[in-house]
């Protein structure tokens, strides 16, 4: 199995719905479309994992962990599957925050 792991930004409706989603690498790569988390967006980190055959596989399965806008905290595991949230991400958003 291979797992890739991107930061994710949802724009959400009234409803809480997602309208649009967007993927980076990195936080770097997305802070222009930060502005007000809690309203209409939503940060997270999305995990994908793919069978091994071909360059990409087959998609086997995918988890959201969502940072809480209140709090600025991302969770620390994944909402689907309660495995742990890399550490890099949680630094990557600390390091974030406190530029």
């Amino acid at each position: 199995m291979k797992t890739y792991y991107e930061w994710t930004l949802e724009e959400l409706d009234e409803h809480e719905d997602i309208v649009d989603v967007n993927f980076w690498d990195t936080l770097d790569q997305c802070k222009s479309q930060l502005t007000e988390l809690g309203s209409s967006l939503r940060l997270g980190v999305n995990k994908r994992v793919y069978d091994e055959y071909g360059e990409w596989g087959e998609l086997v399965d995918r988890a959201y962990a969502y940072v809480d806008p209140a709090t600025m905290a991302l969770a620390a595991t994944f909402e689907e599957d309660g495995c742990k949230v890399p550490k890099r991400f949680h630094t990557e958003l600390t390091r974030y925050i406190n530029a």
